[in-house]
């Protein structure tokens, strides 16, 4: 069974490790207001599709999904440097399974798993690029941010 498929048949352990992390992390503090069901099923969208979206010639779709994402944590009130780290934490989970699930013993199969991996951070940079356009485009059209993509400065007494 090739890693990728390995991830996705293993996403609630993934899944499950994030959800732990997440209960104990200060860097994603609002996410504890969830349950455990919720952070895993949030975990889970992305390992368990793995294979699709590393394979897919389309990036755009990865963009758009990831920008839909970035609104909805906006309205949701999320901010928006833990929406990031919680993304974050979940590539790390799914890099340390992938590093711990290694059971490469020849030079094209190590060449193929760090070929998996360059891929995997391929797709995690273009899903924080669209997560903050998604949440930038959410805060312009509440006029928190200006349509320059700065946010609005209150002025204080």
């Amino acid at each position: 069974m090739h890693l990728i498929q390995r991830i996705e048949a293993n996403w609630e352990k993934i899944a499950t490790a994030v959800a732990q992390q997440s209960q104990r992390d200060r860097n994603v503090e609002h996410y504890r207001t969830l349950d455990n069901d919720e952070l895993r099923k949030r975990a889970q969208d992305v390992a368990q599709n793995l294979g699709y979206w590393l394979t897919t010639e389309n990036s755009g779709a990865v963009v758009e999904r990831y920008r839909a994402l970035g609104r909805r944590r906006y309205h949701e009130g999320f901010p928006l440097s833990e929406v990031v780290y919680k993304l974050q934490l979940i590539e790390r989970k799914i890099t340390e399974y992938a590093q711990d699930q290694n059971a490469a013993t020849t030079a094209l199969e190590i060449y193929g798993e760090l070929e998996m991996l360059r891929a995997l951070r391929r797709f995690f940079d273009l899903a924080i690029h669209g997560l903050v356009s998604g949440y930038e485009q959410a805060a312009r059209n509440t006029g928190t941010w200006q349509s320059d993509g700065k946010p609005v400065l209150q002025e204080t007494a």
